[in-house]
């Protein structure tokens, strides 16, 4: 999702159109896509239709396969958290992957100053992909298998719980010993490796008492700012928020537009946004969330202004602290004015040069009849249009707050976020018993509001 963009005359930025910082939960992909086996997918060296030859020892039955497996995958998380490039030799097979070796040792060496709370890999119970014929032949191994593996990641001080991300992995076993061969080669049957900031280069860390900074060496400057935001932000948002969330983030800030689509999905258009927020798993039943990560656009980031970026920052951490009572489908107005409300709070932004496309619609037009719907705030959209339902949502939320309270703001947030693409009936369900009246006449308020505040 976009956010709005701040207002010229606080940023000088003549470049960006808008800023967007939306919310984003990035699952990992499964084990089974189309094209896929459906069934387990180890396979022995016999293939009659290429004609190979039998298999030298016989398969093993999935239990002991997936045991010993898992013992190659504790050697290689300790290999590369270790930095040891003669133990992850030692576990590549000799027909890995041109360049398997050279990748994992160097990725090694790029988590060297990460400050990694854990690190490992595990046999899943997805279903495994299929290995590519082909492969399997040229290994001429006693059995290849493609498991379905998960590597499980924390960095410490910032995540309260590792996150899991999926390696798409294959792995050849000669006799007794399982070996790596490739994290790329099932890519088309059903799984893709993910790829962290310490696969595009070495990385740099700055760690404070609210979370860490990630980046690369070339970025050193930036990295130090944005550490240097970190702990005022947090505390900014949970003065607001309240202390029901972790009070800690990790964020990222990518080095090229390769890396920042890895880390937060191919959807986003980089040329567009200033910053997102992303989670791997929520589990809003138990109120849990995984993987936060607010990654910052290494386009954009060097126009930011030193309010621009704190704005752009808090606002994504308020994502970050709601996220475990927001469901996907809720209404775009309420998440992002609510993060923007979050975002300005404090920062001295007037009605009037926070909201100048707003000040020009009331002038003209007279006061809005309804709030933007979530397709205004689309991709798809005019920047224009996608620049006034931003400024739009955000007076809605300071409508709030300046006529109730703040704590009825975060009340409405609270009582409409739960809603899964609520109907207008739920919205007005959900918000008599926090404001004892109904959204349409809110609007009504809002809009005398406006034409009173913006005179």
């Amino acid at each position: 999702m976009r956010t709005r963009a701040l207002p010229r005359v606080l940023l000088a930025l003549a470049v960006l159109v808008q800023l967007v910082a939306g919310m984003a939960v990035l699952t990992h992909a499964p084990g089974i896509r189309p094209g896929a086996a459906k069934s387990s997918s180890t396979t022995s060296s016999a293939n009659s239709d290429a004609g190979a030859q039998a298999a030298v020892a016989p398969a093993l039955n999935d239990s002991a396969r997936r045991l010993a497996v898992q013992f190659l995958l504790d050697r290689w998380a300790a290999a590369v958290r270790g930095s040891d490039k003669a133990a992850l030799a030692a576990l590549c097979d000799p027909q890995a992957d041109v360049g398997f070796l050279s990748k994992e040792q160097t990725r090694a060496g790029n988590l060297a100053q990460v400050p990694l709370a854990d690190w490992g890999y595990e046999v899943g119970t997805d279903p495994a992909p299929t290995v590519p014929p082909a492969l399997v032949v040229s290994l001429n191994a006693d059995e290849v298998w493609s498991p379905p593996v998960d590597l499980h990641y924390a960095l410490a001080g910032a995540d309260q719980a590792p996150t899991s991300r999926p390696v798409g992995l294959v792995v050849a076993r000669r006799g007794s010993t399982w070996l790596l061969v490739s994290d790329t080669a099932v890519a088309d049957y059903g799984r893709t490796t993910w790829r962290g900031p310490w696969d595009f280069g070495p990385v740099i860390a700055r760690s404070v008492p609210r979370g860490v900074v990630l980046g690369h060496p070339d970025r050193g400057g930036d990295v130090n700012t944005l550490a240097a935001d970190l702990g005022p932000a947090v505390a900014a948002v949970t003065e607001f928020w309240g202390p029901d969330w972790q009070q800690r983030a990790a964020v990222f800030l990518p080095d090229t537009q390769a890396e920042l689509k890895a880390l937060v999905g191919a959807d986003f258009s980089g040329g567009e946004i200033a910053a997102v927020a992303i989670a791997d798993n929520v589990d809003r039943g138990r109120s849990t969330v995984v993987g936060q990560r607010v990654v910052f656009n290494p386009a954009t980031i060097g126009q930011l202004t030193a309010l621009s970026r704190r704005v752009v920052l808090r606002h994504e951490l308020t994502h970050v602290a709601a996220r475990a009572v927001t469901a996907p489908q809720a209404p775009v107005w309420l998440t992002e004015g609510f993060a923007d409300y979050s975002g300005y709070r404090g920062n001295g932004v007037s009605l009037a040069d926070g909201a100048p496309a707003v000040a020009a619609l009331v002038r003209t037009a007279g006061p809005p009849d309804g709030l933007p719907t979530d397709v205004q705030f689309s991709a798809g959209s005019a920047p224009s249009h996608v620049e006034l339902a931003y400024q739009l949502a955000w007076t809605f939320a300071t409508f709030l707050a300046a006529t109730k309270n703040e704590q009825t703001l975060r009340a409405v947030y609270v009582a409409l976020a739960a809603l899964p693409a609520p109907s207008a009936a739920d919205i007005d369900a959900a918000l008599q018993p926090v404001v004892g009246t109904n959204l349409a006449t809110l609007v009504v308020e809002w809009g005398r509001w406006l034409q009173n505040s913006l005179r």
